[in-house]
């Protein structure tokens, strides 16, 4: 393996503990408030909200209170959120949003040009806008009260935002807020939104879900572009880490190698660029793996990807 190194330099929220409260609901409205947390400490800017009860504006209505956090179906009162990364792109935004009866469902919205409107009983929409996740499984508790940890690794320059949540040793929440690295030049608005989630008992980041289905989104003018996440791969196999599950026989390394966007969309296909500091790891490496490997801890292993890291010894339960 070649030896690892950054683009970008990064700050860290992670080993976020949040225990189990014993009510299905209150974990998930811990669960999405930490989210939220996490969006804004990462450079996110709340741009508007509604709090569940006939109130909201062009303000942070939720706060720091799990109340505020209010599940109903769209035309009745629920709770939404926007958030806008303008280090990524200046109108680049997210809407997280309680529209449906169960707490362990969402809906979640991506806009490059983004959101107007929105009311007490209705999200706000954007003519551009990609639905990531629709009313289904956002990571939240779909069974018995259960406890999660969360961990954000932002750059400093707000360009790259990533943030991943376990539950019982898997990764359950994976979202990322990111623009391209070497773009092509037709690609003007390079920037990146993906959710993947399960709602407990799997993980969301398996070498399948990360390199053999679509890992998230761009634009290309007003076009839409599932994008997959490419890596180095041999014999039609998709991701090199998931085959090979040995140490390289010459220096005993594990192979690690850098991602890459890839659109299979017309007009719009091609392999349009680069990941920031994000590799394929190994799958016979566990959730957890350093590397490199000893006391200086400069990257870790979640699911089937590796991440910069801050040196601490990571919780995943």
């Amino acid at each position: 393996m070649t030896a690892l190194s950054l683009v970008k330099t990064y700050t860290f929220s992670v080993n976020n503990t949040l225990p189990t409260s014993g009510v299905l609901l209150t974990d998930n409205r811990n669960l999405m408030l930490k989210l939220k947390q996490l969006m804004v400490v990462a450079g996110g800017v709340v741009q508007s909200s509604s709090a569940g009860a006939g109130s909201y504006s062009a303000a942070d209505n939720w706060g720091s209170d799990i109340t505020k956090l209010v599940w109903n179906n769209a035309g009745s009162n629920h709770s939404w959120i926007v958030i806008r990364f303008a280090s990524i792109s200046s109108t680049y935004e997210v809407c997280l949003s309680c529209g449906t009866a169960s707490s362990y469902n969402a809906t979640i919205v991506w806009s490059q040009g983004g959101f107007s409107g929105g009311s007490a009983t209705a999200r706000p929409t954007a003519t551009d806008e990609k639905i990531l996740v629709s009313t289904s499984t956002w990571g939240g508790n779909n069974s018995t009260s259960k406890s999660y940890v969360m961990h954000c690794m932002y750059s400093t320059d707000g360009q790259v935002v990533r943030i991943i949540t376990y539950e019982n040793n898997l990764p359950v929440m994976y979202y990322a807020f990111e623009k391209a690295q070497n773009p092509k030049s037709g690609w003007t608005t390079p920037s990146v939104c993906s959710v993947l989630a399960t709602s407990s008992g799997a993980s969301c980041m398996t070498s399948a879900l990360l390199f053999g289905g679509v890992y998230g989104y761009g634009y290309a003018s007003a076009t839409s572009m599932p994008l997959y996440l490419g890596t180095e791969s041999y014999a039609g196999n998709s991701h090199l880490g998931a085959n090979i599950g040995v140490p390289n026989d010459f220096d005993t390394t594990y192979p690690c190698t850098p991602c890459s966007f890839v659109s299979t969309t017309s007009p719009v296909r091609g392999r349009h660029g680069t990941a920031f500091d994000l590799w394929g790891g190994n799958a016979a490496n566990a959730q957890g793996t350093y590397y490199p490997s000893g006391a200086s801890k400069a990257y870790v292993q979640c699911g089937s990807l590796v991440l910069p890291w801050d040196g601490s010894t990571i919780l995943l339960a």
